[in-house]
């Protein structure tokens, strides 16, 4: 009798605890997902079919579509949201870093093609149009390489790529001098 008392009392604990962990993450996620992931439970925010790898202890919000520019380079695979075409060089002030998170897209061999022809176009920076569905970060952090980055979108899958705007191609060209400049460092980089 005592036991099943002790048995009792320890299943109401724990339903109340248990309780308690899921009304904080419903109501304050920001805050709780980190505590409670660092704690060893999991990201209660994770969407089904992310790595835990990918995300982390990272609270996300709901899966939303985006696009923008995507620029690549050394240490650099961000979003520049609301990029127009027309627009001069892409300010990294607004910069979102990205995270993908599966490899088995439809689009992804028209998006390394269009990376790759930007690469070459444009002196081994590589840059893209985009749209893709993901999830962002519900609360700024330090993201991306050496956390320089405030938000965090995690990529799960593309919906449009093209290749950027001539004008971008031509400024960053005209940063290496001329075009065999471009041409030789897109080379060095390449070996």
């Amino acid at each position: 009798m005592r036991w099943r008392s002790a048995a009792a009392v320890l299943a109401v604990a724990a339903a109340t605890v248990g309780a308690g962990i899921f009304g904080w993450v419903k109501v304050d996620p920001a805050r709780a997902v980190p505590v409670l992931c660092g704690l060893g439970l999991p990201n209660f925010s994770k969407p089904p079919g992310v790595d835990t790898f990918d995300i982390g202890c990272t609270p996300v919000g709901p899966r939303q579509r985006y696009e923008g520019l995507l620029l690549t380079d050394f240490e650099l695979f961000v979003l520049i949201p609301d990029y127009q075409r027309t627009d001069g060089q892409p300010s990294l002030d607004e910069a979102v870093w990205v995270t993908p998170t599966r490899q088995n897209d439809p689009l992804l061999e028209q998006f390394h093609a269009e990376l790759s022809d930007a690469e070459r176009l444009m002196c081994g920076r590589g840059a893209v149009m985009i749209q893709f569905d993901g999830w962002m970060a519900i609360a700024p952090g330090e993201y991306g390489h050496l956390g320089q980055y405030q938000w965090e979108v995690l990529l799960d899958r593309l919906v449009a790529v093209g290749p950027p705007s001539e004008h971008l191609v031509e400024e960053s060209r005209s940063g290496f001098g001329t075009p065999e400049d471009c041409d030789a460092r897109a080379e060095q980089m390449a070996r």
